[in-house]
């Protein structure tokens, strides 16, 4: 049932209260993969999946306005946006999640050089982070402490949101309601075990949110409204997991394994809250 409230309401008031809405469950939870490299090299290919199907290949959902790999992404219940990546210099894409077709030009990055790459990203129902990433200048290709954000509901220029306690490229990113977490990642010249926290409504610097068990890049996060678990890849590949309650800072704490040692993985969850066990 949706909420009720009273008045006309701007843009602004509807995505204030989105999350009290229900979902249009005639789509059914569909999941998104966009952009990476095959073998015929950089694609800018969206696919999508049906969830709640007991099996299903992807279907084509349109494209990308450029071909890009190591990007970053986040999305509400009714848009996603692709942001950076080598080969799309600053641009941001967005996709309705409802309605099959091409991606179009959201804006452009608030914090880059050449390019933009290997961000991680974060969001709440109303407003997106890019979080960290490298470019190809100076350093050749060093890990900043970038933070840029979106209001996902308006087609703009993102606009700076701080600094990163830490500079780091291929952290992963994960979020609550109201907290968003930039986890591990590279820095200048190994992984790192740090977290680091913004309160997504209020644009400011990261803090230090605690440690993860062990140095972590190319790692991977699921998470819901209070609990995050997150696979520690590293280059030398483990297995091990660690879970952080959101709401409170301290260190991640050991949460079991893999089946299999592995870096580069993928994370999501079915937004049923865990409760803060």
């Amino acid at each position: 049932m949706a909420p009720s409230y009273s008045g006309v309401w701007n843009i602004s008031t509807q995505y204030q209260y989105a999350s009290g809405w229900p979902i249009d469950a005639t789509l059914g939870p569909r999941g998104f993969f966009a952009s990476g490299s095959a073998a015929s090299g950089s694609t800018n290919i969206v696919d999508f999946v049906l969830m709640a199907a007991g099996s299903s290949n992807g279907t084509d959902f349109g494209d990308l306005t450029a071909t890009r790999i190591k990007a970053g992404g986040f999305s509400n219940h009714t848009r996603g946006l692709i942001g950076g990546g080598d080969g799309s210099g600053n641009t941001i894409d967005f996709i309705g999640l409802t309605t099959a077709g091409n991606a179009s030009d959201f804006g452009d990055f608030a914090n880059y050089s050449s390019f933009r790459e290997s961000s991680s990203g974060f969001a709440s129902a109303t407003r997106g982070v890019f979080s960290g990433g490298s470019d190809n200048t100076g350093g050749g290709g060093e890990s900043k402490n970038y933070m840029d954000y979106v209001t996902i509901a308006s087609a703009a220029n993102a606009t700076d949101f701080g600094n990163l306690a830490t500079a780091v490229s291929q952290a992963t990113g994960f979020a609550s309601t109201t907290i968003g977490i930039t986890s591990g990642g590279y820095e200048a010249s190994s992984s790192s075990n740090v977290m680091q926290s913004v309160t997504i409504a209020s644009a400011g610097n990261a803090s230090d949110f605690g440690d993860l068990s062990k140095a972590s890049s190319s790692n991977s996060a699921c998470a819901d409204s209070t609990k995050a678990v997150i696979a520690t890849g590293t280059n030398a590949s483990t297995n091990a997991l660690d879970s952080r309650i959101i709401a409170s800072t301290g260190n991640a704490t050991d949460f079991g394994d893999l089946t299999v040692a592995r870096i580069f993985t993928v994370a999501f969850c079915n937004g049923v809250p865990s409760g803060a066990s």
